[in-house]
C-alpha cells in the first residue's frame, strides 16, 4: 500500500501553504484522497511534484546562465 501524506506534511515538504495545496487539489493539479473529511496525498504525487520542481529549477538555471546583461 502506498504511503499517504497528511495535507500539512505534504505542504511543508513542497514548500507551499496548506491553502495552496487545497487549491491544487480543487484544480486537479494534485491527486488526493479524502478520508473521513481529511485530505491525504499519495507518495507518488510528492515524487511527481518534486520532479517537476527539480526540472523547472534546472531549466531556469540553464536559462538564467545564458542571459547577458550587456548594454
Amino acid at each position: 500500500m502506498e504511503k499517504l501524506y497528511k495535507l500539512s506534511e505534504f505542504a511543508r515538504l513542497v514548500g507551499v501553504s496548506r491553502s495552496g495545496v487545497i487549491k491544487w487539489i480543487r484544480e486537479g493539479k494534485v491527486r488526493a484522497v479524502n478520508i473521513h473529511g481529511r485530505w491525504y496525498i499519495p507518495e507518488s504525487e510528492l515524487e511527481r511534484i518534486t520532479k517537476g520542481f527539480a526540472l523547472a529549477s534546472h531549466v531556469l538555471a540553464k536559462y538564467d546562465s545564458s542571459i547577458s546583461l550587456r548594454e
